[in-house]
């Protein structure tokens, strides 16, 4: 330890879970014709995917979300 008078209280890691074959954005269709976004599985790429990959879901979400036609009330 470069400083003695520093006292380690614990170590904690976040964990990133993955995904065999790789992360997952896609779109699912749901009864009632209810729409999923999956977003996940980037294991310990997921800091440096994480933008893109809600891009790409928010990208999949659009169309429905227009469709829509909600308004703010604030």
């Amino acid at each position: 330890m470069k400083n003695p008078g520093t006292e380690l209280l614990a170590v904690a890691s976040g964990l990133r879970p993955s995904r065999e074959g790789g992360a997952r954005v896609e779109a699912e269709i749901l009864e009632a014709g209810k729409l999923l976004v999956h977003n996940y599985g980037a294991g310990g790429t997921g800091f440096q995917a994480g933008m893109g990959m809600a891009t790409d879901a928010v990208d999949l979400a659009t169309p429905d979300l227009v469709k829509l036609q909600v308004r703010s009330r604030i």
